[in-house]
């Protein structure tokens, strides 16, 4: 938690100018992310590249912590990097209850993102909030979080999950 919580400070501190004891405590940041989250970030061969490592990278070099991203697999294993203290930070991940009890999060966050529903075509709807999924099939990425309430409305009949971006044509369960 303190690694978390050192980044949290340091970032925080340099965007305001003032970093100078964040330093002392951290060493060196191991960081990973989701590896196919384009523009934030993204896998380049064994490392994590994208906005939210450069930024980060910009802020480590300002008060002189080395970062080194690394690509530590699925979104998933990212996470679950997180979770074990294998990585001291991770880019791109939403907020939820769950993740708050291992993970510090910056605050404001830097960049929001907005959340998208694709159909295919020709099997458009209306839609105009998460009621309008009622009855409907989905499919999502492994590990994903959508923040603690709309995951809580997706709970009793989860979309299907799949490993980044596979294929996702086959039967999926119908929210209720």
């Amino acid at each position: 938690m303190k690694r978390f919580l050192c980044l949290s400070v340091f970032v925080a501190l340099t965007l305001t100018g003032n970093a100078t004891f964040a330093a002392d405590e951290c060493t060196k940041i191991t960081a990973t992310g989701h590896p196919q989250y384009p523009v934030i970030a993204y896998q380049n061969g064994d490392n994590i590249v994208g906005a939210a490592p450069t930024l980060v990278e910009t802020v480590a070099k300002q008060i002189n912590v080395p970062l080194e991203s690394k690509y530590m697999g699925t979104w998933e294993a990212a996470q679950q990097a997180a979770f074990d203290g294998k990585a001291d930070m991770i880019f791109g991940i939403y907020y939820n209850d769950e993740r708050a009890k291992y993970l510090d999060y910056v605050q404001p966050a830097f960049t929001f993102d907005d959340v998208a529903v694709f159909v295919a075509k020709g099997k458009e709807f209306a839609f105009s909030d998460k009621n309008d999924l009622i009855g409907k099939k989905g499919v999502t990425n492994q590990g994903e979080s959508y923040g603690t309430d709309f995951d809580a409305f997706m709970s009793p009949v989860a979309p299907a999950s799949m490993p980044a971006f596979k294929p996702c044509w086959t039967e999926r369960p119908t929210i209720s």
